[in-house]
């Protein structure tokens, strides 16, 4: 006959119900939550607060900075305005000085031409009335094929009348291998002619410029000035093409 096994028994333990003690253990719970929850959200704000406070005072410190750096580059443009300026009053300082100078300069020749002149003039006492050239000057110019001139025609007597006549310049030279003569309408665009009027007491300068076409050579200067009246005269001269260069 086959046996039959006995179920297990449990053992059962009678608890008394306390109600108010599990609410209490619950709302000790929650508390505790509660307090959790906000400590941890304190001490986030807090966090916060502090790196706010950090980044407050990094960025303050950048923008000291970038104050500086542009307070810096301003001294630095500054100085160097001053300097350029500086710079340029010196340049023009030596520039008008120079002038200055080369005004001086042509304020003495001038001077010595006119004294040479009049002391001709004063040894002319025993002398029958003269015409001839006086000095007769070629400078040099910014532009290499451009030259400024200077010719004086004078008097030289012991008493001066007015004497009225023309003058012809003629530039002998070379273009290439061939001879060629230019007349000033050949080298100044401001000539009305090939002569200039003559008219003068003791002297008279003609100045301008020759502008002298590419490629000529200039070797010499040939002047002739006719001088009208009842004795009419003509007087010649030749000058060596020699350029006086600027300072």
């Amino acid at each position: 006959m086959a046996r039959v096994k006995a179920s297990k028994r449990h053992r059962y333990v009678a608890v008394k119900h306390r109600p108010v003690r599990v609410w209490a253990a619950r709302f000790l719970v929650l508390i505790l939550l509660v307090a959790s929850g906000g400590s941890g959200y304190w001490y986030g704000s807090q966090q916060t607060i502090a790196k706010a406070d950090r980044l407050n005072m990094s960025l303050s410190e950048k923008d000291r900075e970038l104050l500086r750096l542009q307070e810096s580059e301003e001294q630095a443009r500054q100085q160097l305005m001053n300097i350029k300026m500086a710079g340029e009053v010196d340049r023009k300082a030596s520039e008008e000085v120079r002038q200055e100078v080369l005004d001086l300069r042509s304020q003495i020749a001038s001077l010595e031409e006119e004294n040479g002149f009049y002391r001709n003039l004063m040894a002319a006492e025993d002398k029958k009335s003269e015409l001839s050239f006086g000095d007769v000057t070629i400078d040099s110019t910014d532009n290499a094929d451009v030259f400024e001139y200077e010719i004086v025609v004078q008097q030289i007597a012991k008493s001066h009348n007015v004497v009225n006549g023309s003058l012809t310049v003629r530039v002998v030279g070379k273009q290439g291998n061939i001879a060629e003569t230019l007349n000033l309408t050949n080298l100044s665009s401001a000539a009305e002619g090939d002569q200039v009027k003559l008219r003068f007491r003791y002297f008279q300068r003609i100045t301008g410029e020759w502008a002298v076409p590419a490629g000529f050579v200039p070797q010499y200067i040939d002047l002739q000035a006719r001088f009208s009246g009842k004795k009419p005269v003509t007087i010649n001269k030749q000058i060596d093409w020699i350029v006086q260069q600027r300072d």
